[in-house]
């Protein structure tokens, strides 16, 4: 994996990549009781085979070491100020800014962080306020493997302010798809022009 997405830290003439801290989020919409146990060590169960893959795929070698998080929550409701999740994502942009490391959020399934535009930006709101680079990376789809979501996009058009095709604005097809899955569009209103 190329590391020109991270910042690097300079010393002594020497150009030296800073590791991104990786987590690896789960969600569930609702789960109640004994249920709840067992939604989040399947959760938690998949996290780590998602962590297997995500190092089978990308060199993580010397990448600092990762943090789970799973929770129960509606995918589509924004999330309130006391909440664990809340607290968690709070936590991990403090760390970052400690660490001066960017942060990949590496998610499982389309809505495994949230679908709410509002809330995604949000999240990404509380990134940049904080300084802090942060990436998202979904594992999804059949057979599921590793989509790179441009999130600064994303953001954009899922809240309106871009709109793909308007002045040559060309999408990616992983950001896409992500859009697409939120949506429930039909993908063609995203994809790229032919040559690009």
């Amino acid at each position: 994996m190329s590391t020109d997405l991270y910042p690097a830290i300079v010393s002594n003439a020497m150009v030296t990549p800073v590791t991104p801290l990786v987590v690896y989020i789960a969600r569930e919409s609702s789960g109640a009781g004994q249920r709840r146990a067992e939604i989040f060590q399947f959760l938690l169960e998949s996290l780590h085979y998602i962590q297997s893959q995500h190092n089978t795929t990308y060199d993580s070698d010397g990448w600092q070491l990762p943090m789970f998080f799973t929770y129960v929550y509606p995918a589509n409701n924004i999330w309130v100020p006391q909440a664990n999740h809340t607290l968690f994502m709070f936590e991990v942009i403090a760390e970052a800014q400690q660490k001066g490391c960017p942060v990949i959020l590496v998610v499982s399934g389309w809505a495994g962080l949230t679908t709410s535009p509002v809330m995604l930006d949000h999240i990404l709101r509380w990134f940049d306020d904080a300084g802090v680079v942060v990436h998202i990376r979904v594992f999804a789809e059949v057979p599921r493997h590793f989509f790179d979501i441009n999130v600064q996009q994303a953001r954009s058009i899922l809240l309106g302010s871009l709109v793909p095709g308007q002045d040559g604005l060309v999408v990616d097809e992983s950001t896409s798809l992500f859009i697409c899955k939120w949506k429930q569009y039909g993908c063609r209103l995203f994809q790229a022009p032919v040559g690009h």
